[in-house]
């Protein structure tokens, strides 16, 4: 003891030293980032700064046992400044709110009495008011020490402590340790019950050397004279001594006790870092969708419940290794699973194999696979392109490029030599592996992925899926059916339940499908769209079910999000969930939304609600629900003549609102704005007054000829007065007459029996595989589908991965320029936009900017004052340069060009209104009698024409174009978008995919440019449907 006592004694400036330094500057590092600390090296701030005894009650209090919780506990008890409490699962601490008008003067009440206050909900900013209260700056007063809160003076009471709470950082620290003492509890209850007991012990122990101590000292500093003649000082010095001895010796033995049962413990290791994995994962998710959000103590919850469900050797029985490896085994196979249905029944149908996926990466132990996330960087390079029509300029580069990773070595050779084996690969329906060439054949999942993205774009997503069916299995690939029964049973009446909605979903319905004994049926359901006003309603009626046991419906939450954070989460803590009677149920409905407030968020059970996905499905749910399962509805009239004229409209009906929700799957090429909300409403809707107006209005007789007139369809669909764009207006009309003829199209007819048992066999042998001609499409709009799907997935789980940096942009800008005529002016105001542009990008605000580089995003404060973009930040910045590029060009030369680059232009209309001008006044005529005429040229080289430029950049997607007979014609399968070089042809004309924007009174989007006319030998409804057009900036 005396050693140890020496020891300590000499290293104790050392040991105080470091400590203090690992409470001020170690606190706000997560765990992973605190076991990494060399500060304190081997030493312990548990054993320098802690006080076992002390340690003991916070954990019976209800503190975590695991090191890094207690750590935290030392730093917050031994800190001079008031901590700032990071606490991202928001775990139910609530003393004072920062919202709550009156909490300056809770904090002032909580200073006067020395009671410790804890601040929550703390955001960027604090109140000046809190200013002397942080800083300590006390006063005397009539001899009493002071302090200024806000505008009041209070007495300052030493005992007062202050804890700041914020929820602003997410730093994704896995409990681990926490995990492992859940599992062994449950696992081996005895063993953990000695640990306990062993840490008590220790704790009493301890104490009983410092009593000790504390008694050799006091004898020590009191004996007089010759301390080896005061008998009484020797006796307790000797007893002290062998007391100390036994002490030390039961400590040693409780020790090496404690270091068996840490070791049976560890055993069990494995499952706690499986479980902090599949919590990592279920974290990251909000940065998909802020709706996202789960807490810690939920996470536990199911972590327990996985526990106690999970099948266990039989009692009596003596547990081998093997069994426990197999425990070990179920546990994380079996939470894997529950987790996995938990979450994705919250997830949007496009989100649930996003988390699969990050499941599956952080799951397969292969370090390093972040690259298969990241776009491809290009680099400066020589290698020419093999001459072979089907590899583009951008899949060369790539292949370039990532031809110097070690996994590829050899790949650009390999398609100078096999060049034939790469090309069936490209053009093959289904590829695979097998269709590689023969070296390439063994190579690895994720490098499969990885060139797919470059080769085969489009089948990215089925690799995907493979890779995940492999790893997790095939039950983790496809959204799970939902099942709002079993959500309804994981909640209480202290769990709200958050629909999110999509477009076309009917939450009230969905609600009214659950089934509940009586004893557990509410007293009432009602419901309540939330809008302005219709708070103190909300309040009134939360209160009256919450004590009565009722249902209450909140709709349309995502429009009154400051009435959510303000009032109904104070409601909801200080109020309802207080006596609150076991039947009661909370229904929020709401789009996604960045304004929710995460405390609901994380109490809340959440159920993404969404539309049957496919044709099939929709025309199978239109069969089976209100009007058309009723028999007044269908089977009204039935010996009349109308009955089967009336049928078909019926069955055309509800094909053109599965083709229209079907056409949503397929962005810019289905609908020009895809954002139009279709919902089976619009749909009960026209099928009523189709019968109303079909069979009273013509009092009952109606001819075949008069059943598929278009002007009386156009007025019973309500789907028509939602579409406002010019172009999608013409689509749906066109796409209206097609569903209503015979035949739909190729694949697809008006069935000849329309009874509705009939029909639903009918619809039943229909295929569940995506059918674009059935709406309309080319095949090759699949292609597209999957490769943006594709996409989306990787740039989704690509948002765990940061990296970036900024290119510098101060040697870009433009020289101003002089206007001479109408082509000078738009110069002029081209190059006015562009310097704007860059003085923008020089000063991004930090936090935001590099959130949005990890993401390689264009940042948002460059979106304010940009042209309209779809590109990453990449492609966006050498897109840029060449815009440049081009400008500089032009207004350095001092001459026109010959051929312009429309793409290049902030403003493609002022180019096309500049040329107008200029021939307006040559001819002196009227502005508004000149229009254009677009010929598209085959070589522009040597052409100068007289009147009106050549412009080139604009791509056709949806059709190809014949330069040979200058005809509109089908593109043939797996073609990119058709480049026309020079010329004009007849589509509207976009400046990027998306085709979306803001609608103007001319019924344009902004996104529009002009359209032209471009001869074809087929009608121009076929183009319609295709979704032919004009696009100035594709997305790479």
């Amino acid at each position: 003891m005396a050693e140890s006592l020496g020891s300590k004694l000499k290293n104790i400036t050392g040991d105080v030293l470091l400590a203090a330094g690992a409470v001020a500057y170690l606190g706000a590092f997560n765990v992973t980032f605190s076991s990494k600390n060399t500060l304190l090296g081997e030493l312990s701030l548990i054993n320098i700064l802690g006080e076992p005894v002390q340690v003991r009650q916070w954990q019976i209090a209800g503190l975590p046992k695991d090191s890094f919780s207690v750590e935290n506990g030392i730093i917050v008890k031994n800190s001079n400044r008031w901590p700032l409490m990071i606490d991202p699962q928001d775990n139910d601490i609530i003393v004072v709110k920062y919202s709550d008008p009156e909490y300056l003067l809770s904090l002032a009440n909580a200073i006067q009495s020395g009671v410790p206050a804890l601040l929550e909900g703390v955001g960027d900013n604090l109140d000046p008011g809190l200013e002397s209260v942080l800083l300590k700056r006390t006063f005397k007063n009539k001899g009493s020490e002071c302090i200024s809160v806000g505008s009041q003076v209070v007495e300052y009471d030493p005992k007062f402590r202050l804890y700041i709470l914020t929820s602003l950082r997410n730093p994704h620290f896995p409990p681990e340790d926490q995990l492992l003492g859940i599992l062994a509890a449950a696992e081996k209850p005895e063993l953990e019950e000695m640990k306990n007991k062993l840490i008590v012990d220790g704790a009493k122990n301890k104490k009983q050397l410092k009593d000790i101590e504390d008694k050799i000292l006091k004898v020590l500093s009191t004996s007089q004279g010759n301390i080896l003649e005061d008998e009484t000082a020797i006796q307790i010095l000797s007893s002290s001594k062998v007391l100390s001895e036994e002490i030390e010796a039961k400590q040693e033995v409780a020790s090496k006790t404690e270091e068996e049962i840490d070791k049976t413990r560890d055993g069990y290791s494995p499952v706690a870092t499986h479980a902090s994995i599949l919590f990592f994962c279920v974290s990251e998710l909000s940065q998909i969708d802020p709706m996202y959000q789960f807490s810690l103590p939920w996470f536990i919850q199911i972590y327990i419940k996985a526990i106690k469900e999970t099948p266990s050797a039989k009692k009596g029985s003596k547990e081998s290794s093997g069994d426990v490896s197999r425990r070990i085994s179920n546990l994380n196979s079996n939470f894997t699973e529950i987790i996995y249905h938990k979450i994705s029944r919250s997830l949007l149908r496009e989100h649930v194999l996003v988390f699969s996926f990050i499941l599956s990466l952080r799951l397969s132990g292969v370090e390093n696979w972040q690259y298969v996330l990241k776009d491809i960087q290009s680099i400066d390079h020589n290698q020419p392109i093999p001459d072979d029509k089907w590899m583009t300029g951008k899949m060369w580069n790539s292949i370039v490029s990532i031809s110097k990773m070690k996994t590829f070595q050899g790949l650009m050779q390999s398609l100078r030599d096999d060049l034939k084996d790469w090309r069936a690969f490209y053009e093959a329906p289904n590829p695979s592996k097998d269709c590689l060439p023969v070296r390439w054949k063994e190579i690895r999942d994720l490098d499969y992925i990885f060139l797919l993205r470059i080769i085969r774009p489009d089948w990215v997503i089925s690799a995907i899926r493979s890779f995940i069916g492999d790893m997790l299995g095939k039950e983790f690939v496809y959204p799970q059916i939902l099942n709002i029964q079993n959500a309804y049973e994981d909640s209480d009446s202290n769990t709200p339940i958050i629909l999110i909605l999509s477009p076309g979903a009917n939450p009230l319905a969905c609600i009214d499908s659950i089934e509940l004994p009586s004893d557990k049926s509410p007293a009432f359901i009602k419901s309540i769209s939330l809008g302005q006003g219709q708070g103190p309603k909300a309040e009134s009626l939360l209160v009256s079910a919450a004590r009565e046991g009722g249902w209450v419906i909140l709709q349309n939450c995502h429009l009154c999000t400051n009435w959510m954070r303000d009032r109904l989460q104070s409601l909801w803590e200080e109020e309802i969930i207080l006596g609150v009677d076991p039947r009661f149920r909370l229904w929020l409905t709401s789009y996604p939304s960045d304004s929710f407030p995460p405390h609901m968020l994380q109490l809340s059970v959440k159920v993404s609600l969404q539309p049957p996905n496919g044709l099939k499905a929709n025309l199978s749910v239109a069969y089976s629900t209100t009007p058309i399962v009723n028999p007044d509805f269908y089977d009204a009239n039935e010996a009349m003549p109308l009955r089967a004229p009336f049928r078909r409209l019926v069955y055309g009906l509800a094909f053109f609102h599965g083709a229209v929700l079907e056409r949503l799957n397929y962005n810019g090429v289905g609908w020009n704005d895809p954002s139009y909300e279709f919902t089976w409403s619009d749909l009960n809707i026209s099928l009523m007054q189709l019968k109303d107006m079909l069979l009273t209005d013509r009092g009952g007789e109606m001819s075949e000829e008069d059943g598929f007139c278009h002007r009386e369809i156009h007025s019973c669909s309500s789907v028509l007065r939602r579409v406002r764009e010019v172009f999608d207006r013409r689509l749906l009309s066109t796409l209206l007459g097609t569903c209503f003829s015979q035949p739909i199209s190729n694949n697809y007819c008006i069935p000849g029996e329309l009874h509705r048992v009939n029909v639903l066999e009918i619809i039943a042998r229909l295929s569940e595989t995506p059918d674009p001609d059935a709406v309309g499409l080319h095949f090759n709009s699949v292609l597209i589908r999957n490769e943006e799907d594709g996409r989306k997935i990787l740039n989704w789980t690509y948002l765990a991965t940061r990296y970036g940096e900024f290119t510098d942009l101060s040697n870009w800008n433009l020289p101003e320029m002089e206007a001479r005529d109408s082509l000078n002016t738009t110069l002029r105001l081209e190059i006015t936009r562009y310097n704007a542009l860059l003085r923008i990008a020089l000063i991004p605000e930090i936090e935001t900017a590099y959130r949005e580089v990890n993401s390689n995003e264009v940042l948002s404060s460059w979106k304010i004052i940009s042209y309209s973009s779809l590109q990453t930040l990449e492609h966006y910045l050498l897109n840029l340069r060449k815009r440049i590029e081009f400008f500089r060009v032009w207004s350095e030369g001092k001459i026109r060009p010959k051929l312009y680059w429309i793409s290049g232009f902030y403003f493609p209309q002022s180019l096309l209104t500049s040329v107008l001008q200029n021939y307006a006044r040559k001819k002196q005529i009227a502005l508004n009698q000149v229009e254009f005429e677009y010929l598209v040229l085959r070589d522009p080289e040597g052409i100068d024409p007289r009147e009106g430029i050549i412009i080139e950049g604009i791509y056709l997607e949806g059709a190809s174009w014949d330069e040979e007979k200058g005809l509109l014609v089908e593109p043939p399968r797996r073609i990119s978008p058709h480049k026309l070089k020079k010329g004009f042809y007849e589509c509207p004309v976009y400046r990027n995919e998306a085709r979306k924007g803001d609608i103007l009174a001319t019924g344009h989007s902004t996104n529009y440019v002009f359209d032209i006319h471009l001869p074809t030998t087929v009608k121009k409804e076929h183009w319609i449907l295709r979704g032919v057009a004009g696009i100035l900036e594709l997305r790479h």
